[in-house]
C-alpha cells in the first residue's frame, strides 16, 4: 500500500471584520453560561451549539476560541470565521496573506 504525502502551505492572514465575539473573555463566557471556561469547550456538543447560536442570533462574523491543543495557554487561540456572513469577494475582507511555513499530511 502506497501512502502519498502531501505538502501544504500555512498562511498568516490579516482580516477586516465588522463584528467578532471573543470567547476567551471571561465576562462573555460567563454571560453565555459557558463555565468553567475554557474546559467547557472540550464538549463537542457545547461547541457546536454555541457556534450555531452565535452564528444565527448575532451579527458576529467570527468567534475567537481557545485552542484545544493548548487549552492551558490563552495566548494560543483559533479564529472561527462564518464565511456566509462575509462579502463574496475575499479581497473585501482579507487585507494581507503571508506564507509562514508548510506541513505534510
Amino acid at each position: 500500500m502506497r501512502t502519498e504525502v502531501r505538502k501544504r502551505a500555512v498562511y498568516r492572514l490579516t482580516l477586516a471584520l465588522d463584528a467578532r465575539l471573543d470567547l476567551l473573555d471571561p465576562v462573555i463566557t460567563e454571560t453565555l453560561s459557558l463555565t468553567p471556561s475554557p474546559q467547557v469547550f472540550l464538549d463537542k456538543v457545547v461547541c457546536r451549539a454555541t457556534a450555531g447560536f452565535i452564528r444565527t442570533t448575532t451579527p458576529a462574523q467570527a468567534i475567537r476560541v481557545p485552542s484545544m491543543a493548548f487549552l492551558d495557554d490563552p495566548r494560543r487561540w483559533v479564529l472561527v470565521v462564518f464565511l456566509e456572513k462575509l462579502p463574496p469577494d475575499p479581497r473585501a475582507f482579507v487585507k494581507s496573506a503571508r506564507r509562514v511555513g508548510t506541513f505534510e499530511v
